[in-house]
């Protein structure tokens, strides 16, 4: 190969490997710009939220007794609900256990 021939080959290289360079780089620049935007989005909506809970607290006053109630009550509710309908089963299969063991209810009989 000649001297001219193995410079030309080196010059494509370096052109083909710069286009590469240039486009990763155009790439890289347009993500790292949708994502600032996203997250100036994510500000202003942080923003707005923190804005409504100010509101909130200026029109119902702060009460932290009210929110407890509200809102760790409906957890309580469910949870105690849970263990309530738990019990009544339990009770429920040892009544049956005692009609079983009386004879006043045979085991093959229709359940109610």
């Amino acid at each position: 190969m000649e001297h001219w021939q193995s410079m030309g080959l080196m010059i494509s290289i370096q052109i083909v490997i710069g286009l590469i360079v240039t486009i990763l780089g155009f790439f890289l620049k347009r993500s790292i710009g949708q994502i600032d935007k996203r997250l100036e989005t994510g500000d202003a909506k942080f923003k707005d939220m923190a804005s409504d809970i100010a509101d909130l607290k200026e029109k119902r006053g702060f009460d932290r007794e009210y929110f407890s109630k509200e809102y760790v009550a409906k957890d309580d509710f469910i949870r105690d609900i849970r263990t309530l309908d738990f019990k009544i089963d339990k009770v429920a299969a040892n009544v049956e256990k005692l009609l079983v063991i009386r004879g006043g209810r045979k085991e093959n009989d229709a359940e109610i």
